[in-house]
This record gives C-alpha cells, structure tokens and sequence, in this order.
C-alpha cells in the first residue's frame, strides 16, 4: 500500500503502481515506501532497533539492512521539522578527520536551525525552529546586538538596501559521536555516527539533520549544541503501518 505524505506545505502527491509514493516538493522528489503492518517488516527485513521517537505516538524502528521505519500505533500526521531523534553525546571535530561525522553546513541566511530559547528569555524552555535570518532579528529585538557571531561561522548585514546577511565560516566542522560505555540506545541516540542508524541519513527523503544554537550573554555568541534529526516534510503515518524514511 502506499505511504501517504501530507499534501499540505506545498507538498503534491503522486502515485505509483508498486507501493511507492512521489511527492514533489521545492528540494527534491520524495519517494516513502509503506509496510502492509509490523509483521510484514519483520518478515522481509528483520528489527534490530526500536525505540519511542522524541514525538508523541511514534517509534524509531532500525532494521538489519540498515534502514529507519517511522510507526505509529494510533496513526499521527505531523509537520516538517518535527524533532524525532539525535545523533547522541559526541564532539565537533575538523572536516578532514578521517572520523565519520555530521557537517555542519551552514551556508546562507534563510537556512533552518533550531534556538534553545532560553538563551533569549530565561522563561522559555522551548526550542524553536527558525531561519537564521529570523533569529538574527530575534537577538537583534531583544537582545540590542549589533555583532552577530555563531559556533564556527559568522554572520554580517548585506550592503546597501538589501535586506539579509552574509554567512562566513571560521571553522570547517563536522559533528562526530563519542561512544560511551554501556550506552542505551534511544532516539537521542538512535542516528549516532558510530553504531546508530546516521548512515541512512544521506539519502533519506523524510528526514533531515539541525543544528541546535542557544545565544550566551556574556560572550555575546550563540553556542551550537547537539545536531537534531527532524522531519524533512509533512508526513501522514497510517495506524499500525510502518513507513520507510
């Protein structure tokens, strides 16, 4: 059967004759292949992990191949950068260590990251999900800084009358996980790069990798935090019926 994508967000569904669905969105093509139920998983690709996502009503299924199935037992429909997991205690280290790792890549201005907000009132516990842009303006409001610095990139208002800001690394990083003794394996956990389900990461088209960033007053600096694997697009999840991400 079909694996429905929520046609909401500017998404368009399409479907094939062979249990696959495309939905095209501004990015890429999605393609998200549904199990008939758990049962028929197990039985054509057998479960090594399973664990409750950071989202209500949905597990983290890894499975011998080496793919990440999305279950919901009540069935869930959920938006686009919904946070359903992490990649586990580790290090930033520099892009050309021979240890696998997330890059971070940011690049422009209107790119996704996600904002501890207690760095921008001691009140929120929330994190948020916003566009550079957005949280520059954020600080800018709040905070009255004129100077905009990040973990290993900096960010500069564009000349003249246009309206943005230009984005320049200081550092080329990427983010390694630290294997711990007598880990438990959880969705904090479940995309670690040692280990963990990171690899199916770079082709996958339902999920994607954020970086979190809480801003620190006294440096005048948002601090980066731990990479989150969140939702690529909107996506339906049919009761009891697996979905491949």
């Amino acid at each position: 059967m079909t694996g429905p994508v929520d046609s909401s967000d500017g998404v368009v569904n399409v479907e094939d004759d062979d249990h696959i669905m495309v939905a095209e969105t501004d990015s890429k093509d999605l393609v998200l292949e549904e199990k008939e139920s758990l049962e028929v998983l197990i039985s054509e690709d057998p479960i090594v992990e399973q664990t409750a996502s950071e989202e209500a009503d949905i597990q983290l299924i890894g499975t011998q191949s080496g793919s990440v199935y999305l279950l919901s037992k009540k069935g869930r429909s959920i938006t686009r950068h919904v946070c359903l997991g992490g990649l586990g205690t580790g290090k930033y280290i520099a892009t050309d260590s021979a240890q696998k790792g997330m890059i971070v890549d940011i690049e422009k201005d209107s790119d996704i990251i996600y904002v501890d907000m207690s760095g921008v009132s001691q009140s929120d516990t929330t994190t948020k999900h916003m566009t550079i842009y957005k949280y520059i303006v954020l600080l800018e409001r709040s905070k009255k800084i004129s100077k905009y610095e990040f973990s290993f990139f900096n960010a500069t208002r564009k000349a003249g009358d246009v309206d943005g800001f230009e984005i320049t690394n200081t550092k080329n990083v990427k983010f390694a996980t630290v294997v711990l003794k007598d880990d438990k394996f959880n969705a904090k956990q479940f995309f670690k790069t040692t280990g963990g389900y990171f690899d199916c990461l770079a082709d996958s088209t339902a999920l994607k990798v954020h970086f979190r960033y809480k801003y620190e007053r006294v440096q005048n600096i948002s601090k980066i935090n731990k990479p989150m694997v969140c939702t690529r697009v909107p996506i339906t999840l049919q009761a009891g019926k697996p979905l491949k991400a």
